[in-house]
């Protein structure tokens, strides 16, 4: 299965070069946001992509940011 377009952009962005050796398993649940399991060099780690109409369900990312 070929990994989402944004995911790999995000991954690059974040990893540079070693995000090619990264394995990546979407997580279940998530209302308002996409999640992902990033396995890479015997580390797991989390990714998850905010929702662009979350706003409508009062849920302020600048401040999730901050």
């Amino acid at each position: 299965m070929a990994m989402d377009p944004q995911v790999e952009r995000i991954l690059v962005r974040v990893l540079g070069p070693r995000a090619a050796g990264a394995s990546v398993r979407t997580l279940a649940g998530g209302l308002t946001n996409r999640n992902y399991r990033v396995d890479l060099a015997g580390e797991a780690f989390v990714l998850r992509i905010g929702g662009e109409k979350s706003g409508l369900l009062g849920i302020d990312r600048r401040n999730e940011h901050m």
